[in-house]
């Protein structure tokens, strides 16, 4: 069972919000839970956060993976925001140059939520799959080029490394 395929409306209210497991539905604790980030159900708007026993088999497979950073929607252009270019590299995205939904750009302006559905080329999606990226400047870090490790343990959450450029490239 993969919480991608769990039905949101058959889980409590503890269970979205992660307090309880989405697998099991006991009472987690810090101690006890595996983060396996947001969730998004556009169809509601609905953004929700499962957490799972540690001691579920495969739940480590579970987790969505922290990928290349989607940018805000205020940053986005037109097409970026419509689906009709790439999100990284504004390539439009026709047949040949394919066309992968990687997750979800944020933003709000008021009380009005702007999030739309973020596409990429299939050449930025095979990056993303494949490279580290700064956490500073959102660049790809290249080899040869100096960066630094962070690793970093969020407790319930799963283990990440963040990576830095010692010095971010010009842009």
């Amino acid at each position: 069972m993969t919480t991608s395929h769990i039905p949101t409306d058959s889980l409590s209210q503890r269970q979205i919000r992660g307090a309880d497991c989405v697998l099991c539905g006991i009472t987690l604790s810090p101690e006890t839970a595996v983060d396996l980030g947001e969730r998004v159900r556009m169809e509601a708007s609905l953004r929700w956060f499962p957490r799972a026993c540690k001691t579920h088999p495969g739940v480590e497979e579970l987790v969505v993976p922290p990928g290349r950073p989607i940018p805000a929607v205020v940053d986005l252009h037109f097409t970026q925001y419509r689906g009709w270019s790439c999100v990284w590299c504004q390539r439009a995205l026709t047949r040949e140059t394919g066309s992968h939904h990687v997750g979800y750009a944020r933003g709000r302006q008021g009380a009005h939520v702007l999030d739309c559905e973020a596409w990429a080329c299939t050449k930025c999606k095979e990056e993303s799959d494949m490279t580290k990226f700064c956490s500073k400047c959102q660049q790809p870090i290249r080899d040869g080029e100096e960066a630094t490790e962070y690793p970093v343990d969020a407790g319930s959450a799963a283990a990440m490394t963040v990576y830095w450029h010692v010095k971010c490239p010009k842009r």
